[in-house]
């Protein structure tokens, strides 16, 4: 393992354990770290962005003043401070799924998602899943209501990753 390898960073336990102890530590709304100009993410950002503060750490529409490289650890960090995290991914195949589902979920932060989850071992209501939504509007449109209702926000941060809670 190397410092660099997302797995590393992360233990099983995190994964299984309650993560309602991270409610007080967000104070950011939205992370987005990406670099590539890909239209649903574009699309997503701009929408979300103009409702609420979205924290943009890569190239593309940065707006923190610095950008975050390949350091899996302060991407962590980051995330442990942000209610939600911009999460696609840049293939989709079903069963491939990478840090972008288990980094947010490790500490607390609820991905935005989309992507090929395998709903045989992944739980989609522990994150905002692109393709359980009609449009992007109405994602965002969730989403805000989640954020803004503590209630809501709880629920949705203590819904399992994995399916009957199991770690596979």
């Amino acid at each position: 393992p190397l410092p660099s390898n997302p797995t590393y960073l992360i233990s099983p336990d995190q994964l299984l354990s309650s993560r309602s102890t991270y409610y007080g530590e967000k104070i950011n709304d939205c992370a987005f770290i990406n670099n590539n100009p890909i239209p649903d993410r574009i699309e997503l950002y701009k929408t979300l962005s103009q409702r609420i503060s979205v924290d943009s750490y890569g190239k593309l529409y940065n707006n923190v003043g610095y950008i975050l490289g390949g350091d899996e650890a302060a991407k962590i960090q980051i995330l442990k401070t942000t209610k939600t995290c911009i999460s696609y991914e840049n293939t989709f195949t079903i069963g491939y799924n990478t840090e972008k589902i288990i980094q947010p979920y490790s500490v607390g932060s609820i991905a935005i998602y989309s992507g090929g989850l395998d709903r045989t071992v992944f739980n989609s209501g522990s994150l905002f899943y692109k393709q359980d939504y009609n449009s992007t509007s109405d994602m965002v449109e969730d989403i805000l209501s989640t954020i803004t209702s503590r209630d809501r926000y709880l629920a949705k941060l203590n819904q399992p990753l994995f399916v009957n809670d199991k770690f596979i």
